[in-house]
């Protein structure tokens, strides 16, 4: 993948270095490749010609990045900006490390309620019937995904990558393949979930070696895709869209993945499960790294989640003795 891409800068050949570093340490490196594109560009158009990298030229790097980009985005550019930095540093090249800023809590997901999923759903069956016939398939993987995001709580891009072999129809189990963190795992499904999707690979019988929701040309569809129609459903199913700032994050399809988790937590906690056991359960099953990476998604519900979290809380409090001077 490196190979790819023609750097122009004094720093090329480093860069082209630390892509494959970092694709050795099982990094899939897309989007430090994207921000080493910038940086180079800043330093061809500064006429940089030394290895190095001041804080003058770093500043004006970061000034260059798109008035569009939103807070957080600019956060993990800054981020893999550090993250070379400090490579070139060890390799003897006087380099500019930022500081790492702290992440403004400006995005708190939609939590969909049972009953507007139910509506979502629903809206996105309707859509079945009253496509145009070229695109009656499509309106039935858009169903069908739908169902796999509530159900399991999977990532957008996990559920696309799918193919016909990773779904186990027969156990109710679904493989993961190469997700966040370059991980696999297995995802349990629910019988009557898997019925459906047991269904749906019955009735167009799709080759194992398949893409599990084939787009043009047997590829996976681009997520715009999905966004485009599940916008379409929102607005069938009554669910509107808050006025926001331009480019601000807006209800999106990985709120489902967040409405999943605070359920997954409100059900574990009424039926009176042990956190302290099942939280790591439910961790490992959204492909998270440890408990903390779950909590996050709680704290970011606000009001929807402060119950749940008193109950994290309490568990944290469990998993770290006291320290006492």
């Amino acid at each position: 993948m490196t190979k790819d891409t023609v750097w122009n800068s004094i720093l090329a050949e480093e860069m082209t270095d630390y892509l494959r570093l970092r694709e050795s340490q099982g990094h899939i490196n897309r989007k430090d490749r994207t921000v080493l594109k910038t940086v180079d560009h800043i330093l061809v158009k500064l006429n940089i010609s030394e290895k190095a990298i001041s804080q003058e030229t770093a500043e004006k790097w970061f000034h260059s990045l798109s008035e569009k980009m939103s807070v957080n985005t600019r956060i993990v550019y800054l981020s893999h900006f550090r993250q070379f930095s400090r490579y070139l540093n060890t390799l003897g090249y006087p380099t500019f490390v930022p500081e790492s800023p702290l992440p403004e809590k400006i995005y708190i997901p939609y939590i969909f309620s049972e009953e507007e999923m139910v509506r979502l759903i629903h809206a996105a069956d309707i859509r079945i019937g009253s496509v145009h016939k070229s695109g009656h398939t499509e309106a039935v993987q858009f169903s069908v995904i739908l169902r796999l995001l509530w159900g399991c709580g999977l990532r957008l891009n996990e559920v696309l990558m799918l193919k016909v072999r990773d779904a186990d129809t027969e156990n109710g189990l679904l493989l993961i393949r190469n997700a966040k963190g370059n991980k696999d795992r297995l995802v349990p499904m629910h019988p009557s979930l898997t019925a459906v999707l047991g269904e749906y690979i019955r009735e167009y019988s799709i080759d194992p070696e398949m893409y599990l929701f084939p787009g043009r040309k047997t590829r996976p569809h681009p997520q715009g895709w999905a966004r485009t129609i599940f916008c379409n459903c929102l607005e069938t199913a009554g669910i509107v869209k808050p006025k926001m700032a331009p480019y601000a994050r807006n209800i999106c399809l990985h709120c489902i993945r967040h409405s999943f988790a605070v359920a997954s937590f409100r059900q574990l906690q009424q039926n009176g499960y042990d956190l302290y056991e099942e939280v790591p359960i439910l961790s490992t099953y959204l492909g998270h790294e440890n408990i903390y990476g779950t909590e996050q998604y709680l704290h970011m519900t606000q009001m929807n989640g402060t119950d749940i979290l008193d109950c994290m809380e309490s568990l944290n409090n469990d998993i770290f003795p006291e320290v006492t001077l």
